[in-house]
């Protein structure tokens, strides 16, 4: 099969596939014709002993003839259990050529199957398509038939890899989603640290853009202060649980894919500063909203998003197995609440 595979061309090996199918055809009519003579030489005989019996004149040149006959089947039956054996490995080994030919042509179709996977954007498929051959590929990359090929199919994967981490998106997919393709873009050869470093500026992007549409609807003035005000603690309020539910999903698939359910999330200096760094920037923005807005706010509004506000902060802090960070983020929604408090009693 190497020889074929080196010295062969495409239609040379499609011409090679469809003798074995012919041979192995022919080997299995052999067979058959061979049982068919034998179960005819045993009709003969019972034809024979029919014979025997109504021809006692004949008995003894009947019996010779049998003997003779006999003997005929007894060299038939020999030989035919002398050439099963070989025929039934000649059998096995033409499959295990028809099985590598198979093989040859998914190699062969790749191309066209992940050009057709990306035309219809489906990146996912196209990754767990390559990864099917990949063992292939690898095993004969210096093959220099299968060159074009393997080069040809490594440039789709690299766009396909680019693609999949636009469904890393923690406000668009769920964390099974993207845990699924964080582990497809790890299996397709991704460096587990940069997929990590990949996801968690996805997620700071993310987080950044919440920020953002926090401080452009709250921070601003508008003309109906009383209007104003409700939309404003509300809006931060929504935005600021949107905001700890996206950092709890990326915790939940960090945790699914590069730590383990069961190791500690916050070991990692990286993800350690991220926690942080979001959270403070979270709880700075909530408390200028609350400054901001001293005047107006009512002890209801206040409480109902202090409410919100807690429960989602609570749910993040569950998510984080480092208690020390835990804490720490419970502890910043606490300062971001004494405001609130303040504003109470000084109302």
């Amino acid at each position: 099969m190497l020889k074929i595979k080196e010295e062969y061309n495409l239609y040379q090996i499609v011409s090679k596939q469809n003798l074995l199918d012919q041979e192995i055809r022919s080997v299995r009519a052999g067979i058959h014709a061979l049982i068919y003579d034998n179960y005819s030489k045993l009709i003969t005989v019972s034809e024979v002993l029919s014979k025997i019996k109504f021809n006692y004149g004949k008995i003894e040149e009947d019996k010779n003839l049998l003997d003779c006959k006999m003997g005929l089947i007894e060299n038939l039956s020999s030989n035919i259990s002398k050439n099963l054996p070989s025929s039934e490995n000649k059998q096995l080994k033409l499959m295990k050529s028809k099985e590598s030919m198979g093989k040859l042509n998914f190699i062969i179709n790749l191309v066209p199957r992940l050009k057709k996977y990306v035309e219809t954007a489906n990146f996912v498929a196209a990754g767990m398509h390559y990864l099917k051959a990949k063992n292939f590929l690898d095993k004969y990359q210096q093959s220099e038939s299968l060159k074009g090929i393997i080069e040809e199919s490594r440039d789709i994967i690299w766009y396909i890899q680019g693609k999949l981490r636009t469904k890393l998106d923690c406000c668009i997919y769920s964390c099974e989603e993207i845990a699924l393709t964080l582990n497809l873009i790890l299996d397709l050869g991704e460096e587990k640290e940069q997929a990590l470093q990949d996801f968690l500026q996805i997620v700071k992007d993310n987080l950044s853009n919440i920020l953002l549409r926090i401080e452009g609807n709250c921070l601003e003035d508008s003309g109906d202060c009383k209007t104003s005000t409700d939309f404003k603690i509300t809006f931060c309020s929504d935005s600021s649980c949107n905001f700890l539910n996206v950092l709890s999903k990326s915790i939940t698939v960090i945790q699914r894919v590069f730590t383990g359910k069961n190791a500690t999330v916050c070991s990692n200096s990286i993800l350690t500063n991220f926690l942080t760094t979001n959270i403070d920037e979270l709880f700075s923005v909530v408390r200028q909203v609350f400054k901001t807005q001293f005047d107006n706010i009512t002890d209801e509004l206040l409480a109902y998003a202090l409410d919100r506000l807690y429960r989602e902060c609570y749910e993040c802090s569950i998510c984080i197995p480092d208690s020390a960070l835990s804490q720490k983020v419970l502890k910043s929604f606490l300062i971001s609440a004494v405001i609130g408090v303040d504003i109470i009693l000084g109302k």
